[in-house]
């Protein structure tokens, strides 16, 4: 199959710093070239222009504002710079210009996209849109957490309700947004509807072994790994560990922000900065460790489209604990795999770590089996040809074929 994929959800040039952009949707287009399949990307690049380059973020974009093509994993990127104002839509003949330079590249490249998947409404479906009709092939959206607040905006929600009819299928990143696209009364509702979640590399799991010792370790030790911002809710955690009565539990705490000041503080505030540990900013081998020493890593934030640490913190046998109707919820079934909670609540979580504290051998080995056990459903070949065939069920819609 070819897939076009367009995105910004995307590395737009080699190398480009994890901190700065999500490689989440590059992981299925790899696996999707592994299998033999076509992938070409394009990759909108919006830069400002004029006064706006007197910011650091403006500068920045114009460093890459020119079009260009790379290679990443064998995966073909072509950068398509399209210069914006702020606050304001893409011009409509910007998105037809940029529709029909695609359409050059891909005759000069001799490529026939079999299918169209966007990730993200703006800019990406505005130019899928005007492809899929010069093309006439099927139209992906894939919605992120993101495109929930979007959408909520009215002037954005009516943009999007001119084009919806043009889509012939939704790819949820998760459950979350689903349950919240389908009450919005747009009229229409593609038929064909699935979720895509990310996945994690194979290799992080626990052998069987590992688990079981896992399991049977007493529980001294919770953990997050994230970055310190306000929707983290990371003063929660410290909160609701202040309150466990259990002096014998440390709070290890990954990651650095803007956040980390105020954080220490209220450690001091509530008396346990000498059980909690500041440990900063670590890549990503030693986040795995760490996670593999814990015995529960709980992050209760908000807004959070899915966060692939959770599957890699259940990978490593941590029980996990997880916001109610959020990204990951849907995949953390409470009580059966990990546990979910009200995000911001500090009693709830309090009341959920009671909870795990008081485990018995039996329900613990269970809820950690069955997490490691949902981690390895969700690897990225798993995920990867999930996603695949159900753009392979949608093309034979499109055609007709048995």
């Amino acid at each position: 199959m070819n897939i076009l994929l367009i995105t910004s959800l995307y590395p737009g040039y080699p190398n480009q710093p994890r901190n700065e952009v999500s490689y989440a949707i590059h992981y299925f287009a790899r696996e999707w070239s592994k299998d033999g399949h076509n992938v070409l990307v394009i990759r909108p690049w919006g830069y400002f222009g004029g006064v706006f380059n007197i910011f650091r973020k403006g500068r920045k974009q114009r460093v890459h504002a020119f079009s260009d093509d790379f290679l990443l994993d064998d995966v073909k990127i072509f950068r398509y710079p399209m210069k914006r104002v702020p606050t304001r839509y893409h011009s409509h003949s910007t998105i037809k210009k940029a529709s029909d330079d695609i359409i050059r590249m891909m005759k000069t490249t001799h490529f026939e996209p079999d299918v169209i998947v966007c990730h993200m409404i703006n800019p990406s479906l505005f130019i899928g849109k005007e492809l899929k009709e010069k093309l006439n092939k099927p139209l992906v959206l894939g919605m992120h957490n993101s495109d929930r607040f979007y959408l909520r905006e009215k002037r954005n929600h009516c943009r999007f309700e001119e084009l919806v009819s043009t889509i012939d299928a939704i790819a949820f990143r998760s459950e979350a947004i689903r349950k919240e696209y389908v009450n919005y009364p747009f009229g229409h509702i593609p038929r064909n509807q699935f979720i895509a979640y990310s996945g994690i590399e194979g290799s992080l799991i626990l052998e069987d072994q590992e688990t079981i010792a896992k399991a049977e370790r007493h529980i001294n030790s919770i953990m997050i790994a994230a970055n310190l911002i306000s929707s983290k809710n990371v003063d929660v955690l410290i909160e609701a560990f202040a309150r466990l009565n259990a002096h014998h539990l440390t709070l290890t705490i990954v990651g650095d922000g803007p956040e980390r000041g105020r954080l220490e503080k209220l450690a001091k505030k509530f008396q346990v900065y000498d059980r909690v540990d500041f440990v900063g900013n670590k890549n990503r081998n030693h986040v795995l460790q760490y996670m593999e020493k814990a015995n529960v890593f709980a992050m209760v934030s908000s807004p959070e489209t899915f966060g692939l640490v959770y599957i890699e913190a259940m990978a490593k046998g941590c029980i996990t604990i997880g916001s109610k109707g959020e990204g990951i919820d849907g995949v953390i079934k409470d009580g059966e795999n990990g546990f979910l909670c009200k995000a911001g609540d500090v009693k709830a979580l309090t009341s959920v770590l009671e909870n795990i504290l008081s485990l018995d051998k039996a329900t613990k080995t269970r809820i950690i089996s069955n997490a490691i056990d949902t981690a390895r459903n969700l690897t990225q070949e798993n995920v990867s040809r999930e996603y695949y065939h159900n753009l392979r069920a949608i093309l034979c819609n499109s055609k007709g074929c048995r």
